[in-house]
């Protein structure tokens, strides 16, 4: 999973014609620490049906605050250029899948 700027988030998010896995995270964080390596698994199950990026919320604060995060781990799905779906919180791998295919299928 590449860590995307600020800079990046429009193109890389935003104007992505899939949906778009958005992790928020900060680099001292133990669930963000635990979440990373379970995104990275379910980005590489589901292929490029999806696309998986991070954000470094103690970086890219401003974008954070644009999307009222203020606990990380905060998980976004974007689709068509916004914001469908947001999960806050460590979740084991069966938990994001379910969430994951819920939220695409509404």
């Amino acid at each position: 999973m590449r860590t995307v700027t600020a800079a990046e988030f429009p193109s890389e998010v935003v104007g992505s014609t899939v949906p778009v896995i958005v992790d928020f995270f900060t680099p001292l964080c133990g669930p963000c620490k635990q979440l990373s390596p379970i995104l990275e698994e379910i980005a590489e199950e589901r292929g490029n049906a999806l696309k998986f990026v991070k954000v470094d919320a103690s970086v890219e604060s401003v974008l954070a605050a644009s999307f009222k995060i203020h606990a990380v781990p905060s998980i976004f799905i974007f689709r068509s250029g916004r914001p469908v779906a947001q999960l806050t919180g460590f979740r084991n791998k069966k938990d994001l899948n379910k969430w994951i295919d819920e939220a695409l299928a509404a």
